[in-house]
């Protein structure tokens, strides 16, 4: 097959002939899902399987250099079981511990510093997020560590970094689940752990105070969606956007980081040429992610953007499900724990749907919709396929209507971050500028008057039924969407891949 036959050809209808197409895949997959168990408590144990993956690995890569035949079949074996050890080798680390609640009732204080920003609603406690060091008590200090969940009704929006003594008494103390939660009022900032978390809490403190003068409402909406911070939200705008299905937009994502790369390289591009545009693009990213806070789901967007550029740029093409699952793989060998995490659990498969079942579902919407509609239905379709039966574990409910509160909020969203931008360039450039001069009072509105229409359609409940239907659900639309690949893997197509 010629190279402008390849890329001419239908990638649903004829799979990748090269036979490590989807040796990243297999090694994603296997590396996820090791770290995802729990590590084997005896070290002998652990030692086998690790000599027995490495082995296998070995083994499959020599076969596969005496034929190409033996490349399609021992390539794969080799990436699995190299993705297997090195799970296995980070399991023991991956989940964050949170402290023993036994140490915490034997004393009246805890030190530590915040591993993330406090999460602060307008009308709601305080959240923090406490990495102990040390418990203090009658007897004296001990040394500790963990991580514990501290609410403060009305605290401060504390930075990362911050240094904090907590006092408490036992009754205070709350554990749900793995987590440990301490309800306190008292609470003495101590400094910082390094001076770089004073100067980026200057810059953020700097930002708020310019947005502010957006007005309360769009600045509020404007804070939420750029900073991550919802100070400014109330619980009732929160339950819009969660009743519409729309949560997942205040949630920092690849669609925020994309319109920041976007309007960096829009920028670089007409002063720098596109090599260099696309390294001050990377350099923006990387300040506005350390600013904004190293959330998972803006450190896999990153990492994407970082592989799927630098590929292009070196004159080849690059693959989105490739990268995706080296961001993925990047992302858990440098931060095992991030394989725990909620939010980085839903971000993943969020894309896993947009690339999967999305592909297909808008191949199947296209010839009936335009282009753009069919594009966000079936990005929509296919993330809520994937995610619905981890978020009906987690949260108890689903959000039908996401599907189309999508199609309307993410365009208003998008317009209404770009705008907001603009607004930001123009302040810093000639000074205050009137919010209204580009419609954002407005964009706010109509952005809360879209969501609160939304949120007024029925949601699934919570129940036994609901449960059962939407795995079946789920598991019908994939064995519709993808019963020729099944098909085409039992008959075993000689040069394809999968084998």
């Amino acid at each position: 097959m010629s190279a402008a036959n390849f890329r001419d050809q239908d990638p649903l209808s004829s799979p990748p002939f090269y036979p490590d197409a989807r040796l990243p895949v297999v090694f994603c997959g296997a590396l996820t899902a090791a770290a995802l168990r729990t590590a084997v408590s005896r070290p002998a144990a652990v030692t086998v399987l690790l000599s027995t993956a490495f082995v296998a690995a070995a083994a499959a890569v020599t076969l596969s250099l005496l034929t190409a035949r033996g490349a399609r079949f021992c390539l794969p074996l080799a990436a699995l079981a190299l993705g297997l050890a090195a799970g296995i080798l980070l399991a023991g680390n991956a989940a964050q511990q949170s402290i023993d609640p036994a140490q915490l009732t034997a004393g009246h204080a805890v030190e530590g510093h915040l591993i993330e920003d406090a999460s602060r609603y307008a009308d709601s406690s305080t959240s923090y997020r406490l990495k102990v060091m040390r418990v203090i008590g009658s007897t004296g200090v001990v040394e500790s560590g963990g991580v514990l969940l501290v609410s403060v009704p009305g605290g401060a929006e504390l930075s990362a970094g911050r240094r904090l003594r907590v006092s408490y008494t036992p009754d205070h103390i709350r554990t749900t689940g793995s987590s440990v939660i301490l309800y306190s009022r008292a609470i003495d900032e101590l400094g910082w752990t390094a001076a770089h978390y004073a100067y980026r809490d200057l810059a953020r403190q700097a930002l708020f105070a310019r947005i502010e003068a957006m007005g309360y409402r769009p600045g509020g909406l404007f804070r939420a969606l750029v900073t991550g911070s919802r100070s400014r939200l109330t619980r009732e705008q929160q339950r819009l956007f969660r009743e519409s299905g729309s949560s997942h937009l205040l949630a920092l994502s690849g669609m925020h980081l994309g319109i920041i790369a976007a309007v960096s390289f829009l920028v670089a591009k007409r002063v720098l040429g596109r090599r260099a545009a696309f390294m001050a693009t990377l350099a923006a990213c990387i300040i506005y992610i350390y600013l904004v806070g190293m959330r998972p789901s803006l450190l896999r967007a990153l990492a994407m953007l970082a592989l799927a550029g630098s590929v292009r740029l070196s004159g080849r093409r690059s693959d989105a499900v490739n990268s995706f699952a080296l961001a993925i793989s990047t992302l858990i060998l440098l931060m095992p724990s991030l394989v725990h995490q909620l939010s980085f659990q839903l971000s993943a498969l969020s894309i896993v749907g947009i690339l999967g079942p999305g592909v297909r579902i808008r191949a199947l919407l296209a010839p009936f919709l335009p282009r753009r509609v069919a594009m966000g239905l079936a990005a929509a379709a296919g993330a809520q396929l994937v995610t619905a039966p981890l978020a009906l574990a987690v949260f108890g409910t689903v959000y039908p209507v996401a599907l189309m509160s999508s199609l309307v909020l993410i365009p208003l969203v998008s317009l209404f971050v770009w705008s907001g931008l603009l607004w930001l360039a123009l302040t810093l450039a000639v000074g205050q500028v009137p919010a209204a001069l580009l419609l954002l009072p407005r964009q706010a509105w109509l952005i809360q008057s879209a969501a609160r229409l939304f949120a007024g359609v029925p949601s699934a409940v919570p129940s036994v039924t609901t449960s059962v239907v939407t795995i079946t659900v789920v598991a019908l639309v994939v064995g519709v969407l993808y019963y020729r690949d099944g098909l085409l893997l039992l008959r075993r197509r000689p040069g394809t891949w999968p084998p």
